[in-house]
Parts: structure tokens; sequence; C-alpha cells
């Protein structure tokens, strides 16, 4: 996760979203750890680059900033 916000570009790799499909394997702490890591990622990021197309198929499904990725 991108935990800073950087005044340039900055490209970030996202390897998955398992907390969005599988809630349930993580408890309240880590859902909402990940979330606001997420959330922060997503807004301060240039771009991002997605691990797979399953992966960004799920940011899609989210409605998570489209126009940001690549992969």
């Amino acid at each position: 996760y991108l935990n800073v916000n950087f005044s340039n570009r900055i490209v970030v790799c996202l390897h998955d979203c398992q907390e969005k499909s599988f809630p349930y394997f993580f408890d309240k702490k880590q859902l909402r750890y990940r979330s606001i890591n997420l959330k922060n990622t997503l807004k301060y990021s240039w771009r991002i680059q997605v691990s797979s197309y399953f992966v960004k198929k799920e940011l899609s499904n989210q409605r998570f900033f489209d126009e940001k990725m690549t992969n």
C-alpha cells in the first residue's frame, strides 16, 4: 500500500484485494486497515498496475478508479 501522499507521479502495483471478495477471512481490525490503505493508495497513486486480469476485474466491480488501472 501507498501510505504517504507524494506529490510526484506514483505507480502502484496491487496484487490482490481479497478483503473485498472474502471479508470473512479477516478480522475487523484487518478489514479496516486494508480499507483505509486501499482508499489512500487509489486516491494518491497516478496509475495502478494489477497483477492479473482477475484483480483488475475485482477492482472494477468495486468501482475503484478504472481510469488509473493498467495490466
